[in-house]
């Protein structure tokens, strides 16, 4: 009953345009995020694996390849 009033609450949220969701960690400005994402696109000149990028920028493996998909699709869009 609560859970059912709670998706009843956040659907009128939604329908007024108040209801966001959780804002997201890493930005497009985010300096470690296109720190790694720059280590991550130019892997086969530096020799780098994944599991370095993480260790250095301390960003997951599921944000890293999350936001090198995003940054494909804008250069897809764009260019």
């Amino acid at each position: 009953m609560i859970r059912e009033r709670q998706l009843e609450g956040i659907a009128l949220a939604k329908e007024r345009k108040v209801y966001k969701g959780k804002s997201k960690k890493y930005t497009d400005r985010h300096r470690g995020l296109q720190y790694a994402l720059e280590l991550f696109f130019n892997r086969d000149t530096n020799k780098m694996t994944v599991k370095d990028i993480e260790s250095i920028t301390n960003i997951s493996r599921d944000t890293l390849y999350r936001a090198a998909k995003d940054r494909e699709k804008v250069n897809e869009i764009s260019g």
